[in-house]
């Protein structure tokens, strides 16, 4: 496993500097870490590029668990390319012509530039560039000439100071092919292959992982690999500790159910089991080698040395976007 590298920068920005280089809307983001998986209705819109596109964000989906990656706000998507783009720009169109969407429509569609540039426009009966003051005259605000993410009409628009990611994760996209059956809540993940994950602790809690099976859009958070399903809890539980079970009880992994059985460990630490006779915490090195640490082996279920998963850069929640913006796929689609 390639390691994950994150290089994050936070800039101070001057107007001109601003404009010059960025052709989206502005948004005012922050770090917020949500709690386990739960009917959270606090749940807002995450900009996480190493799991959606950089013209995506991942949007709470219809169930508790569910997320789904769908445009960004003032994009729109086009179902001829299962994609987002952003309004006013040539996207998929030819040379000389750009990306609208017409009143009462839901698919944008291509239509002659009457100005010269691609990112410019006519607004206001002259073609001023996207991005850029223009005619807007609110100095205070530091409003351009941009779409409005709420109309998706070009105006004067209010840009905002946000933290900017820079490469946020060089990411190998982790998959699993099958799983043991009694470990998952969603049991199609141990029985589908090619099935992408990732680590993502702000959606899905510390228990649990992101997980995307093949030809669906929603991605779905559910346990990690060492961990197994309790159903009267609606909880993950590492495999070998207490757990949900009463003390001097561990939580193993029987006849694909997870169940409680007495510990025949004399270990006394809470994430303590014995391994190679000797009591060590599941995530330490223990006698394991060449960086791999002690955890639950993926195929039998028993305390072994394994490959650790790399920590990700947590996502940026943005507090002001709708769930569902004008443009977006499930608004086509009608499926706010």
């Amino acid at each position: 496993m390639r390691k994950l590298l994150t290089f994050i920068a936070f800039f101070a920005f001057s107007f001109d500097f601003l404009n010059a280089g960025n052709t989206g809307i502005f948004f005012e983001e922050t770090d917020l870490i949500l709690p386990q998986g739960t009917g959270n209705s606090k749940r807002k819109p995450i900009s996480k590029p190493d799991i959606c596109g950089d013209d995506e964000l991942l949007y709470p989906g219809d169930l508790d668990d569910d997320w789904v990656c769908d445009c960004r706000p003032a994009f729109v998507y086009h179902p001829d390319y299962d994609r987002c783009y952003a309004l006013h720009r040539q996207g998929p169109c030819q040379s000389g012509e750009h990306l609208v969407l017409k009143n009462g429509t839901k698919v944008p569609q291509c239509e002659r530039n009457t100005c010269r540039r691609d990112n410019e426009v006519k607004f206001k009966g002259r073609c001023h560039t996207l991005g850029k003051r223009g005619p807007c005259q609110n100095i205070f605000t530091a409003e351009v000439v941009e779409v409005n993410e709420t109309t998706l009409e070009l105006g004067c628009v209010k840009t905002r100071i946000f933290p900017v990611q820079l490469n946020t994760r060089f990411t190998d996209t982790f998959e699993i092919n099958g799983c043991k059956k009694g470990t998952k809540k969603l049991q199609k993940i141990c029985e589908k292959r090619n099935v992408q994950f990732w680590l993502a602790p702000e959606m899905c809690g510390e228990n649990k992982l992101l997980y995307k099976l093949p030809n669906e859009d929603e991605r779905h958070c559910d346990c990690k690999t060492g961990f197994i399903y309790h159903n009267e809890t609606d909880s993950c539980y590492q495999a070998h500790l207490q757990g949900p079970c009463s003390k001097g009880q561990v939580f193993v992994l029987e006849n694909d159910v997870g169940v409680c059985k007495p510990s025949t460990s004399s270990c006394k630490g809470p994430k303590e089991v014995k391994f190679n006779k000797k009591c060590v915490e599941i995530g330490s090195t223990g006698s394991c080698t060449n960086g791999a640490i002690v955890g639950v082996n993926a195929e039998t279920y028993e305390i072994d040395c394994v490959a650790p998963l790399e920590e990700s850069k947590p996502g940026t929640v943005l507090d002001s976007v709708s769930n569902c913006p004008k443009g977006n796929k499930r608004n086509m689609e009608n499926k706010c």
